[in-house]
């Protein structure tokens, strides 16, 4: 029986480059490795499509392609981000502080050590990664969802629940503003500080000492590394930040955030005159 070479996985014109080196080698089974490493220098990564393009053309199971690009660790299986950022976590290094840089950057740019941040495959196919998340929510019950995007890409729209109460949510807020289009402070308290803004009349201090101490039932005292530090009044979001959109409602009904929304990404402003109110 005779063997048909595959077609390439695309009409992409860098699958030439990849059948140029396969036929340099002769399609020979043992120019795995090489041919894997010109896949990789092509393309920047092995998908699933690539490992299964060479194992066809080089006549070989899958399961021992996979294996070796698995393997060798120079191998990537993922499309690499825009910007590589290696730290040194050797012996010197280690002792010069190479934790505490880590820890850093982990907490100011939301990175862990072999992360891949990219919203490339967001751009490419949205549908797909959102069907993905659709699925792994319903396999695990899950009832609720958040897709976070990362604070470097601007967003159309922005909603913000809640008051500012800490030095933490004032930085929080302050950040999302800068990133965002159109910021919507919805609910009362993001409106008005609400029931939040009631220890206003008291201070951080005698809130703490009647929440932490007074009403203790044990292990009395208030935390000091567990807790946010509390700024010394609760302000509405607008107090802190520009808002160009406020639904006030406690919380504002479904139909009224799909209203807000549907106005402005139509690229109107929601007029919500007799659509929601304080309170209700």
């Amino acid at each position: 029986m005779n063997w048909v070479r595959p077609a390439p996985p695309s009409e992409d014109r860098r699958w030439k480059i990849v059948d140029a080196s396969m036929r340099r080698l002769g399609y020979r089974r043992d120019a795995l490795i090489e041919t894997l490493h010109s896949v990789q220098q092509t393309f920047g990564y092995l998908d699933d499509e690539g490992l299964r393009y060479v194992a066809q053309s080089l006549r070989l199971p899958l399961s021992g392609v996979y294996g070796a690009a698995t393997f060798y660790h120079f191998f990537i299986l993922k499309p690499p981000g825009r910007h590589a950022c290696v730290v040194c976590t050797g012996t010197a290094c280690h002792i010069k502080g190479a934790p505490q840089l880590l820890e850093l950057m982990e907490r100011e740019y939301q990175l862990k050590p072999g992360a891949f941040m990219d919203r490339a495959v967001l751009e490419s196919d949205p549908h797909r990664v959102l069907e993905g998340l659709t699925i792994a929510a319903y396999a695990v019950g899950a009832r609720h969802g958040f897709v976070y995007v990362r604070a470097e890409y601007p967003l159309d729209v922005t909603l913000v629940e809640g008051a500012v109460g800490t030095w933490e949510d004032e930085e929080k807020i302050r950040r999302i503003r800068a990133h965002s289009r159109v910021l919507v402070a919805l609910g009362d308290c993001a409106v008005t500080a609400n029931v939040p803004a009631m220890r206003n009349a008291f201070g951080p201090a005698a809130s703490l000492a009647r929440a932490y101490e007074e009403n203790a039932t044990r292990r009395a005292g208030a935390p000091q590394q567990e807790a946010p530090r509390l700024q010394a009044r609760v302000r509405p979001v607008h107090e802190v930040v520009p808002v160009d959109v406020f639904v006030p409602g406690r919380p504002p009904s479904a139909e009224v955030i799909c209203y807000a929304l549907q106005e402005l990404l139509a690229g109107r402003t929601p007029d919500l005159a007799g659509r929601s109110r304080f309170g209700a």
